[in-house]
């Protein structure tokens, strides 16, 4: 899924599943897209490379929970902070289903998983499943460099995700409001 609206709303979705906050799940969901910015970053950096590496992701993030046991500011955000290299995997793991993408980087090499069913209009029946991994080198993405943003259905999903976060956020302040009001 490239479409940064898609991955800014699951991540918004994950997080509200999460209960994590509204507020905070707004603002944190912006890690789901974190890894598209190597766009802004081509030549220097090719799409899908380092951004997408489970292994980048997870390795700097370890440093940084490692470095944060020393550094207030990281200790105080650290729950937060947590769901940022989760976010950022759940992207990977979704591209993974719409192009090669290098989750290994720097190893040399790229998947994509590739999943199609077979269906008859006449009954309405799927008749087969294809479900196909494919692995190629890294010279895969000499042939990348155009797609879309955005897709037919990104905004609609934007606006429902959206809404669904409005839609918590009040549902807490009315459960806020009550639990301190039944103190009294």
């Amino acid at each position: 899924m490239p479409d940064p609206v898609i991955h800014y709303g699951f991540s918004l979705l994950f997080l509200l599943s999460m209960r994590k906050e509204p507020k905070k799940s707004i603002f944190l969901a912006i890690a789901g897209v974190l890894p598209d910015f190597d766009v802004f970053l081509y030549p220097i950096i090719v799409h899908r490379t380092l951004t997408h590496s489970i292994l980048v992701i997870w390795l700097l993030f370890s440093i940084i929970f490692c470095v944060g046991k020393y550094y207030k500011p990281i200790e105080k955000y650290k729950e937060e902070l947590l769901y940022v290299p989760i976010l950022m995997s759940l992207h990977v793991l979704f591209d993974l289903f719409e192009w090669y993408v290098a989750i290994l980087w720097p190893i040399n090499i790229a998947i994509w998983i590739e999943v199609s069913a077979i269906s008859s209009i006449r009954s309405g029946k799927i008749l087969g499943m294809n479900f196909n991994i494919h692995v190629a080198d890294l010279s895969v993405f000499g042939k990348a460099g155009m797609g879309y943003i955005f897709g037919g259905y990104s905004p609609a999903f934007g606006i429902i995700s959206f809404i669904i976060a409005f839609l918590s956020m009040i549902n807490n302040k009315n459960v806020n409001t009550k639990m301190i009001v039944s103190k009294e």
